[in-house]
């Protein structure tokens, strides 16, 4: 890979929208063609007073497509929108920073994309958790109760 010398903005903003249709539309196949083969997937840990509920470092693109299908299963209100803060470039890699808005749990987090030069995604890194349209920390506690309503109290 050569270092990326010119960034076409267009093409990294249709790439990260194909990104987020494939998601949202639980699209496994689509995911795929998106994905580098040694693709890096992580969120942080969440801790509620003494309780960690461990964060994820998954690595290749068939446990991210397999770890991704059993959340497609798991949760139906996984609808996200992503909206591109930052694009910048570090060496060989595209860095897209962007806000993730999952409208039926309410929150929002912090995303990091890394893109190659073939547009290829090579890395997902969420970082933190916060309020659906606030910049302030979301409650822990108060996320999983959201999901546990979704769950069992949803038509």
């Amino acid at each position: 890979m050569s270092e990326i010398v010119q960034i076409d903005k267009h093409a990294i903003v249709s790439r990260i929208d194909h990104f987020n249709k494939a998601w949202n539309d639980k699209d496994l196949g689509s995911l795929s063609k998106l994905l580098d083969k040694e693709v890096v997937y992580s969120y942080p840990v969440i801790k509620i007073g003494f309780i960690n509920f461990p964060g994820k470092v998954i690595e290749g693109e068939f446990k991210l497509l397999k770890f991704w299908k059993k959340v497609f299963e798991k949760f139906d209100s996984i609808q996200e929108d992503k909206e591109i803060i930052e694009i910048k470039i570090d060496g060989d890699a595209i860095i897209v920073i962007c806000d993730a808005h999952n409208h039926g749990l309410q929150l929002s987090c912090k995303l990091i994309i890394q893109l190659n030069s073939e547009l290829l995604i090579t890395n997902i890194a969420f970082t933190e958790v916060i309020k659906y349209n606030a910049d302030e920390d979301l409650s822990v506690l108060s996320l999983l109760i959201k999901q546990f309503r979704l769950r069992f109290f949803s038509n």
